[in-house]
C-alpha cells in the first residue's frame, strides 16, 4: 500500500513540474491517474465491493470507476461540510 501512496505522490509531483513547463496537456494526464489511483486504493480500503468485483474480474472497467467516484465525491461533500459546520450531523455518515 505505501508503494501505491508513494507512486501517487510521485505523479503528482510530476503533474507539477508539467504545470510549471506550461505543458497542461501532459499535467492532465498525470493528474488523471491520480485520481484514478487513488480512488482504487480508497476502494480498497474501504472494502468496497467495486473493489471486489474489480478483483474478481482481474481489471477495473469504467462504470466501476464511475461507481467509487461517486462514493468518494459524497464522502467528499459529508466530510467537508462536518469540518466546516464544526459538529456532526446525525445520519451523514
Amino acid at each position: 500500500m505505501n508503494s501505491r501512496v508513494g507512486e501517487l505522490k510521485r505523479k503528482f509531483r510530476e503533474a507539477s513540474e508539467y504545470v510549471g513547463k506550461g505543458d497542461a496537456v501532459q499535467a492532465v494526464e498525470k493528474l488523471y491517474k491520480v485520481a484514478e489511483n487513488a480512488m482504487k486504493i480508497l476502494s480498497e480500503i474501504n472494502g468496497m465491493p467495486e473493489y471486489e468485483v474489480a478483483r474478481r474480474e482481474g481489471s477495473w472497467w469504467t462504470k466501476l470507476l464511475d461507481r467509487v467516484k461517486s462514493c468518494v465525491v459524497w464522502l467528499c461533500v459529508m466530510v467537508s461540510g462536518l469540518v466546516t459546520n464544526g459538529f456532526i450531523r446525525v445520519g451523514c455518515l
